[in-house]
């Protein structure tokens, strides 16, 4: 594009390039080659002459034509958004989102926002409002049908399951994400269309703390440590056969293969062990022969089918429903225990074939009091070991060879976890980048972090949605937990940064070079591990784990829950009323808040005297908060 003061000028100018280019065996475009009459005196120019509105011409994808200004009527060139840029588009948001159809809507949503983010922070011109309009909402009118839950997921008709409780019918509510405002500068004229906004609907973000029900299933999940766990599955077992499907999961190495071997002993020939992660599984007739078998033994007695790792096994979730269904229809005596260790792939199956038919139960990590049961150690040593070594059981025997302890954990915990549970699901685009976030996160714990800061510390660059989105993997994977900002405003918690706990310290002693830490030596790392471990025991009992902060003001935990409202401090050295301000005022602000000091051993009188509730670290991590 060449700009002249005169025709004359311009048609020289032509006539020569073209020559050029002749020269060289090339020439001009004819229906991209122009001469146009543009300017300040050409809309008067071309009235004169009776020709009409000013020319236009298209241009790195605007629609460029002369104007005036409507505060001055002073001389513009209007930018407009071409169509045709426009439409292709829009077309290919239609294509991706058809493709990602099966995927989160938090993950699609995400893309999204990078795309169109994009597209009006360039567009987003003086004069470009009404094409920008146009556009958002074509926009919606894509984005909603993949944001709706489908019809089915809020109604209850049509069940085949005589015992499904009254779902709740009302309408999912949604809510305009609102991006901020995009902007782009003009060039010439330095403006800024500060109208242009982006709006799109999607669900809204649901509370993971709070009971799990849903309209897929009306059970509401347990959290338990191993012996109550077994014992609770093994009550179930009593009740008249077939029961509803048992879905146990869980994080990886705490037991749920020994407990489903545990009651297939303990039942001995009514029992029907099957693994899927066996190489067996993969081979025609697998299923069939395991139900058969289990039928023939239900003609003597009650039976127990055992299904270990079941997510591993293609269409699960379906299969299980129409054996399910034959065991109901023709009463057969037969339980159904399955476990798996991907809370994401588990959930999902269960939730799109097995509604109303199965009861979730979580394994949790364990906790000293259950490692002082089972190891037959002593209860302050077992609180020892959680802060500096976790909880898995299958390390406890390696605790006395740091690296080969650590390598344990490394291969039997953490990679499976992130190579195969979570990368399994087919939602991420950048592995490396995961495995990233999950050593910045663990390098970290208990430590607020903002989303900023934790990008800046990846080696690969990646967006803050695709980070927090990350983090929400980790989680559901039972590795990480990123805690909210106590506040009664959504919007607060929201934008305040995350608080990062690993949920089994054995996760952040094997990621860090020098190992667990010395309570003498490095007291300060220790306090780390040992806040860590604390709020980790708290979220693996069920319980819901905030904190609050305040410049300067800071609470440690906020507890919400079976053991009761509490504002948590953790003091592992010497400390004064005046350190215990935060959470003073915290209790003052929310009265029906208890605090608890949680300190070392032999420095409970330093809070007592103060009239504050005070227990041992030790105690805390075997009983929890005293209980009244």
């Amino acid at each position: 594009m060449v700009d002249f003061e005169n025709r004359m000028e311009a048609e020289r100018f032509l006539e020569a390039f073209r020559e050029r280019l002749a020269k060289f065996a090339l020439e001009l475009y004819p229906e991209k080659t122009r001469l146009i009459e543009s300017g300040r005196f050409a809309a008067q120019d071309r009235e004169k002459r009776g020709e009409g509105k000013s020319e236009t011409f298209t241009f790195l994808g605007f629609t460029h034509c002369c104007g005036k200004r409507r505060s001055s009527g002073s001389f513009i060139v209007w930018r407009k958004t071409a169509k045709k840029p426009v439409e292709a588009k829009l077309h290919a948001i239609k294509s991706e989102l058809r493709r990602r159809m099966h995927e989160p809507v938090a993950d699609v949503g995400a893309w999204l926002q990078n795309v169109v983010t994009g597209c009006y922070r360039y567009h987003a011109v003086p004069g470009n409002i009404d094409r920008l309009s146009v556009f958002g909402q074509r926009l919606r009118r894509l984005w909603w049908p993949h944001s709706t839950p489908p019809q089915s997921a809020t109604h209850a008709v049509g069940s085949s399951n005589p015992d499904l409780p009254a779902m709740d019918s009302s309408p999912t509510r949604f809510a305009s994400l609102y991006y901020g405002p995009l902007s782009r500068h003009s060039s010439k004229v330095g403006a800024v269309c500060v109208r242009a906004r982006a709006f799109l609907c999607c669900r809204q973000s649901l509370d993971i703390h709070k009971i799990y029900m849903n309209n897929y299933s009306t059970m509401i999940e347990l959290t338990n440590d191993y012996a109550p766990c077994r014992d609770l599955l093994l009550k179930r077992l009593q009740e008249p056969a077939p029961g509803r499907i048992q879905l146990l999961t869980g994080p990886r190495q705490v037991g749920k293969t020994t407990l489903l071997l545990e009651i297939a002993a303990q039942f001995g020939d009514a029992a029907v062990y099957a693994a899927g992660d066996e190489p067996d599984a993969a081979l025609p007739g697998f299923w069939e022969r395991r139900w058969a078998d289990a039928e023939a033994r239900a003609r003597r007695a009650t039976t127990v089918l055992l299904l270990d790792e079941i997510h591993y096994l293609d269409g699960w979730a379906k299969q299980l429903k129409g054996y399910w269904d034959h065991l109901r229809r023709r009463t057969i005596p037969v339980h159904i225990i399955a476990t798996g260790s991907s809370a994401l792939r588990v959930t999902t199956g269960s939730r799109e074939s097995l509604a109303g038919r199965f009861e979730r139960l979580t394994l949790s990590h364990w906790s000293a009091s259950s490692l002082a049961s089972v190891f037959q150690i002593p209860r302050d040593e077992a609180a020892s070991l959680i802060v500096q070594f976790g909880s898995y059981p299958g390390a406890m025997a390696l605790r006395n060879d740091p690296k080969r302890w650590a390598a344990y954990v490394k291969d039997a915990i953490i990679d499976p976890a992130i190579g195969r549970d979570v990368l399994a699901l087919g939602t991420v685009r950048r592995p490396g980048l995961l495995r990233q976030v999950f050593a910045a996160a663990t390098g970290c714990p208990a430590q607020i972090v903002s989303l900023q800061k934790l990008q800046g510390q990846l080696r690969d660059k990646g967006a803050l949605e695709t980070v927090a989105h990350y983090l929400a993997l980790l989680q559901d994977a039972y590795l990480v937990a990123p805690l909210e900002r106590f506040s009664q405003l959504a919007h607060r918690r929201r934008a305040a940064p995350p608080k990062l706990v690993s949920l089994n310290n054995a996760l952040i002693s094997s990621m860090y070079p020098d190992g667990p830490p010395d309570q003498e030596r490095e007291p300060a790392r220790f306090g780390l591990w040992l806040e860590n471990a604390c709020l980790a025991f708290a979220i693996n009992q069920g319980q819901r784990v905030t904190y609050w902060r305040e410049e300067p003001l800071e609470v440690d935990g906020v507890f919400e829950g079976s053991w009761g409202d509490w504002a948590i401090e953790i003091k592992t050295g010497g400390f004064e009323l005046y350190d215990l301000k935060g959470l003073l005022e915290f209790c003052r602000r929310n009265p029906k808040f208890r605090p608890l000091i949680i300190t070392a051993p032999g420095d409970e009188p330093l809070a007592s005297r103060h009239g504050l509730l005070t227990i041992s670290w030790k105690q805390f991590l075997v009983d929890g908060p005293p209980q009244p």
